[in-house]
């Protein structure tokens, strides 16, 4: 697999901009035809070029690392399973909202509330 093209086509895929991109690559020695670790942490375009190099992403222990930042708040980090590995889309979970309580119970609901701890401290 050639790490820019999957980093490029996986970016296509979630359709956003890209904010910053991180990647660590960590070859196997006497394995891989890269013999060094690859290290970028830069803007996209800065980063392609240092990745164009083959890989094995189906076989042994996990060789890519590194996290994407979008600019619609998602990101992207590797995956990993059985010897194979890949881009993986994430996003923050929406919180969920008070539950709509019974008139009788909503006098219990600011006293609930007051007995969660705050980040004030």
């Amino acid at each position: 697999m050639n790490a820019m093209l999957e980093l490029y086509n996986h970016i296509g895929c979630v359709g956003a901009g890209v904010k910053w991109v991180e990647i660590q690559y960590i070859p196997k020695r006497f394995v891989d035809p890269v013999p060094d670790s690859v290290i970028v942490s830069d803007k996209l375009h800065n980063v392609l070029a240092k990745l164009d190099f083959e890989y094995d992403d189906g076989y042994g222990a996990q060789k890519l690392y590194g996290v994407i930042w979008f600019e619609d708040g998602t990101w992207s980090d590797r995956a990993e399973y059985d010897g194979s590995e890949w881009w993986e889309h994430r996003s923050m979970p929406e919180l969920p909202s008070m539950p709509d309580l019974p008139k009788e119970a909503r006098k219990y609901e600011n006293a609930y509330l007051e007995t969660l701890p705050t980040n004030d401290a």
